[in-house]
């Protein structure tokens, strides 16, 4: 009986190493998972950044192209202007030449 009992502890001791074995390889899983789940949500977080950048960037494109267009528009009218009273300006003055010619 001494014996079985014997064999009884080195089994249930055998058991235990290799519940011990099993648990540290699950807890290295672990660590490594988790350092995996760290370096990929810097990684995340560095993407969302670089998006949130050219976000800005684009944002303040628009706006550039926006104030582009304004000032084509006033350019585009004070031409407008400007060819209007060139044109009044010819007409006084072949008016003037006109009246130069018959005086």
């Amino acid at each position: 009986m001494l014996g079985s009992g014997i064999n009884n502890v080195m089994e249930a001791k055998d058991k235990l190493e290799r519940l011990t074995e099993v648990v540290e390889r699950i807890a290295e899983t672990v660590v490594v998972t988790t350092e995996t789940v760290e370096r990929l949500s810097l990684q995340v977080e560095a993407i969302t950044k670089q998006i949130q950048n050219q976000g800005n960037q684009v944002q303040q494109q628009n706006y550039q192209i926006f104030a582009i267009s304004d000032a084509l528009q006033a350019l585009l009218d004070n031409q407008t202007r400007s060819q209007t009273q060139f044109n009044q300006l010819i007409e006084v003055l072949q008016d003037y030449l006109k009246s130069a010619q018959k005086g």
